[in-house]
């Protein structure tokens, strides 16, 4: 069973350290609401303002056997230096002050309309971690574009890729073991909210309605700079090629059945010990009708939000939309 979020700091809970008044907290709370890889995913200050340094292994150290008397030369490992770029995203609620004439509580109508923008933000950060589909300022390369051929091998020549053989209308299941030196979020050095930032414009603000004349309005600015960086290739496998509809070439599949989903699992560091494994609803629909064949899928609301929770032989499954029903086939 993970219990990564209770050892390792994640969006909320550096969100409680950051700004224990809780001003930052709403928002950040809707956005792991809104996207359960966030509330996963533990978050590192990057060791640079844009980018972060990082160390992978390439291959472990060899120990020499000695006898005794005898001496040995020092071990190295193998190791690539790389370099993580981190991604800057925004979005900005335009209020006409005219609402402030009729809302008995203008601040509480304010932070309803906020709330879709903290979805949106959480959801499009979701969607760059997954697939990569976040166009203009993204940077950091997704889970996906990181495992994008079918022969691809982590650097101790374990596959990447496992795959239930589908050809069209394809989607994929991500398996990620979070952690520090693994799989991990940055934000950016010295930054207080992690990464995170609301700010509200001063006074009223003279923008354009929309018959494009001007208004006076309350405008705030929302945005998250982050990065995600993969540093054990280890720690992350795609069962993919995984067709959402239909019974074949899926879970439902007499062929494959869990079979692809295991063989993702247990070629991972430690044989997946720790691992989650994210899917979106379509697979998610399978996942639940093959559970309730199944023995081994156990269900128990553990979440702030009392949600129920699913488990696969002690493996976290979560849930993401940014995982799409239209990928092309990995070959």
């Amino acid at each position: 069973m993970s219990t990564l979020s209770s050892t390792l700091p994640g969006l909320i809970e550096m969100g409680q350290f950051g700004d224990p008044k809780g001003g930052i907290l709403p928002m950040v709370n809707s956005m792991a609401e809104a996207q359960e890889i966030l509330q996963d995913m533990p978050l590192f200050e990057a060791n640079g303002k844009t980018f972060h340094k990082y160390i992978r292994n390439s291959s472990l150290v060899s120990g020499t056997w000695v006898n005794f008397n005898n001496g040995i030369t020092a071990s190295k490992g193998g190791y690539i230096t790389s370099t993580a770029p981190l991604g800057r995203i925004e979005s900005r609620l335009v209020v006409d002050l005219r609402f402030a004439d009729i809302e008995r509580d203008f601040a509480a109508y304010v932070e309803r309309l906020a709330r879709p923008h903290y979805e949106g933000l959480a959801n499009d950060v979701g969607d760059a971690i997954c697939n990569g589909t976040v166009a203009g300022g993204y940077q950091f390369p997704s889970i996906e574009e990181h495992i994008a051929s079918a022969s691809q091998t982590d650097q101790f020549g374990q596959t990447m890729f496992h795959t239930y053989g589908g050809s069209a209308t394809l989607t994929s299941i991500l398996a990620v073991q979070w952690g520090q030196d693994q799989v991990y979020g940055i934000y950016p050095q010295g930054h207080r909210y992690s990464g995170v930032e609301k700010k509200e414009m001063p006074g009223a603000q003279l923008t354009s309605g929309t018959n494009s004349s001007d208004m006076q309005s309350y405008v705030c600015d929302f945005s998250w700079h982050v990065g995600l960086v993969i540093a054990d290739d280890r720690c992350v496998r795609r069962i993919g090629n995984i067709e959402p509809t239909g019974a074949t070439n899926n879970m439902l599949g007499s062929s494959f059945k869990i079979r692809p989903v295991i063989d993702g699992l247990v070629s991972m560091k430690d044989m997946g010990k720790g691992a989650v494994l994210y899917m979106n609803r379509s697979v998610w629909g399978i996942f639940w009708k093959k559970a309730s064949e199944d023995a081994n899928v156990n269900y128990v609301p553990r979440n702030p939000w009392e949600q129920p929770e699913a488990y696969f032989d002690g493996h976290r499954v979560r849930f993401t939309d940014s995982l799409l029903n239209t990928e092309s086939q990995v070959t």
